[in-house]
């Protein structure tokens, strides 16, 4: 995943202009979302913990941290969410000027 986000601040940066803006927007996007997937992963980890790693949960000890990791994992969901939204309005907005 980092390989392709790797690749998509290359060409914000390699190519014209005309539509940089929906470029980085798209760039911010896949930032947030992997990291938002990253976050779910050591969550489930912490919450079910791993045997085979002799990785206990932890959850059972500390439960608020847990609740607060949980809204934090959903607020990041949430931003992801706005910033698909945000960048479909400036899509729209892009091709309409273009279209005109």
């Amino acid at each position: 995943m980092a390989i392709e986000d790797g690749s998509k601040a290359d060409t914000v940066l390699l190519r014209p202009k005309t539509d940089r803006k929906c470029k980085w927007m798209n760039a911010m996007f896949a930032l947030l979302a992997t990291g938002a997937a990253a976050a779910t992963s050591i969550a489930e980890l912490g919450k079910n913990g791993n045997l085979n790693a002799r990785w206990s949960p932890i959850c059972s000890h500390f439960s608020q941290f847990c609740i607060h990791g949980g809204l934090a994992i959903l607020a990041s969901f949430i931003g992801s969410l706005l910033l698909m939204i945000l960048n479909a309005l400036s899509v729209f907005t892009l091709y309409s000027k273009v279209s005109d």
